[in-house]
């Protein structure tokens, strides 16, 4: 729900019969009661023009809001300058004392995304939000800027690098700017029908949205010398001393890398493009944490999300042509740990298309879940989702949920390359169920790629289930195979074939090294109850006529079956099915399969990655 604000009713006496329309989020904008929001109208009030540079005049409304909504009317407004806002724990008066100490967040409402327009000429981030100060600016590390918002507006790199102003001290720079926005210790911020967007020629050359490590754990950006040294001094705030506050040495943060981050951050049609960094970067640790909806990312150099935080959604919207930096560690989304495990992301309806060498890559996490997504393959992507692979110990990826999902290989995908989902060791608790793989407009050479690639070491997780349709692995800490047929040719079984052997051709996992393939066979390496999954892509069989498989071994010369089962068929055309044998094993014993058929027709097992395979593992 929006609500609407006629402007001729703020200044009647000055515009008397306006009809002008501004539409506020209610969501965040003025607490239970938006029609007592103040509103500030920037453009009157502060005398400010398009197409001039508005730095010193809106950093005057800025520093002055007070925890008014500033309005800024339709038209493209310059920033020679960075825009900073630090609140003072005491700038909202007559309010509860827990309002005073958290004070209001910035709140901007532009004419529209863009529709107002600022762009950034100065070498660094368009917006500051660098959290509270107390009245001897001292950053108060436990205090947050709330409920702020930046709504409909959005924030452009100038269309030419000769455009680029000025730096941090506006003095005249030729470097591009850094970004949209930076922000530490704010809470409930949201951006809402917000842009941050660069030109192909003149990328920031950073990030869209920046929430930073506030610690030199940052080796690779000196975050101290550039925003924290206009401070006084770094302190907590603490009632039961002697003046309110305590100096802290900020070297204590050092091993507390969530310190004073920005926590449930808002991001409602939100689109940033072209930035050297990341679209989003959340590396400031497991305190930082969002939720969007409809983000829309493309063109972003690092990859399109970084994020170390708990409990943030990803929901609908895109990420497309990400992570073309010239490393081989990009993605379009990257979760990672920094001094815990991050708990909780999940990713749903999002299109992914266009990153390079992953989509989704989970270095660490628990509990997260990605589902209902949409993944492009093309000659750029090593695998759509990779699992782990960067941390080599448990409890780093436990509980992962990867369900329901659809993946595309194009045209352009390059033969014997990708992975739909890549699966590394010490992997825990997750399933993985019921995803979809397209390969119909990819080449035959590249046919040769697999679904699920099932690294070595693998076998070290637990408690993991991989359904496809049926099961392809169960496993319970014990070894386990997956093998399918990959030749230039389907297998043909004629009519009056008696157990004739199902042959493989490519060996896609087995832990133990028990798959022979010159015997087309598994030998069994342990005592216990075995379960064993057999997928058969049929073609020509037809409708009404039966066939058996047999699942057992050879011993001196004749087969012995440990498991037998029917197919009747239900179609004249192509036709999946599946088959499921539990068995007792007593000793180890080479493992096939047979088909006999005495229907009256020939039929096809077709080849190729997840048409015919064959999986196995120890209950």
């Amino acid at each position: 729900m929006k609500t609407k604000f006629f402007f001729c009713v703020s200044v009647l006496l000055t515009f008397l019969g306006c009809t002008k329309e501004y539409n506020f989020y209610e969501e965040g904008s003025a607490g239970d009661n938006p029609s007592q929001a103040k509103y500030v109208f920037v453009n009157e009030e502060y005398s400010i023009q398009p197409n001039t540079d508005v730095s010193s005049a809106l950093q005057q409304a800025v520093d002055e809001s007070d925890g008014a909504i500033l309005v800024i009317d339709a038209g493209t407004y310059y920033l020679d300058c960075p825009i900073v806002y630090t609140p003072k724990m005491n700038m909202v008066a007559n309010t509860n004392i827990s309002n005073i100490l958290n004070p209001t967040g910035l709140k901007i409402q532009g004419d529209g995304i863009n529709s107002t327009i600022f762009i950034n000429r100065s070498n660094d981030y368009a917006f500051q939000l660098l959290g509270v100060t107390n009245d001897n600016n001292d950053l108060v590390f436990n205090k947050f800027q709330t409920n702020g918002f930046f709504n409909d507006f959005s924030i452009y790199s100038p269309s030419l690098p000769s455009e680029n102003g000025n730096d941090m001290e506006c003095n005249p720079d030729i470097e591009p700017p850094k970004g949209g926005v930076l922000m530490f210790g704010c809470k409930a911020f949201s951006f809402n029908n917000f842009s941050v967007a660069g030109f192909e020629n003149n990328k920031f050359s950073e990030h869209g949205i920046y929430i930073p490590l506030l610690s030199s754990l940052t080796t690779d950006y000196p975050f101290e010398t550039s925003y924290l040294n206009d401070f006084e001094d770094y302190v907590t705030h603490n009632a039961n001393i002697s003046g309110g506050f305590q100096v802290i040495d900020i070297n204590l943060i050092y091993d507390n890398p969530d310190f004073y981050a920005s926590t449930s951050t808002i991001l409602n049609n939100v689109e940033i493009n072209n930035c050297n960094g990341f679209a989003l970067n959340g590396e400031n640790g497991v305190g930082f944490n969002f939720s969007s909806i409809n983000l829309k990312i493309y063109g972003c150099e690092d990859g399109g999300i970084y994020t170390e935080g708990h409990s943030s959604t990803i929901e609908g919207g895109f990420i497309l042509g990400c992570g073309f930096n010239g490393t081989t560690t990009s993605a379009g989304i990257i979760i990672d740990r920094r001094g815990a495990n991050p708990n909780g992301f999940s990713v749903r309806d999002v299109e992914f298309d266009g990153n390079n060498n992953y989509h989704i890559w989970l270095k660490s996490s628990i509990n997260a879940e990605i589902t209902l997504n949409r993944f492009v393959n093309n000659q750029s992507i090593k695998s759509s989702c990779k699992i782990g692979g960067a941390h080599n110990n448990y409890g780093f990826i436990s509980g992962i949920n990867l369900n329901n999902n659809f993946f595309r290989y194009s045209e352009q995908i390059l033969p014997n390359y990708q992975n739909a989902i890549e699966l590394n060791n010490y992997i825990k608790y997750s399933i993985f169920r019921d995803n979809t793989l397209d390969t119909g407009a990819a080449s035959n050479s590249a046919n040769n790629s697999n679904f699920y690639e099932i690294k070595p070491g693998f076998s070290q997780g637990n408690n993991l289930v991989i359904h496809n349709g049926i099961t392809l692995v169960d496993n319970n800490n014990s070894p386990f195979f997956i093998v399918d047929n990959r030749s230039a040719s389907n297998l043909t079984i004629q009519t009056g074939s008696n157990r004739e052997k199902v042959n493989w051709t490519d060996i896609i996992q087995d832990s133990a090294n028990s798959f022979n393939l010159d015997s087309d066979s598994y030998l069994t390496t342990s005592v216990g109850y075995h379960t064993f999954n057999l997928t058969l892509g049929i073609d020509d069989l037809g409708v009404g006529k039966t066939i058996k498989v047999d699942f057992g071994y050879e011993e001196n010369g004749s087969f012995v079956p440990l498991n037998s089962q029917f197919h009747t068929s239900n179609t004249n055309g192509y036709n999946t099915v599946t088959f499921l044998a539990n068995v007792y094993l007593s000793s180890p014993k080479n493992i096939e399969v047979r088909i006999t058929n005495n229907s009256g027709d020939d039929f096809d097992l077709l080849s190729g990655p997840n048409v015919t395979n064959f999986s196995g593992n120890l209950n």
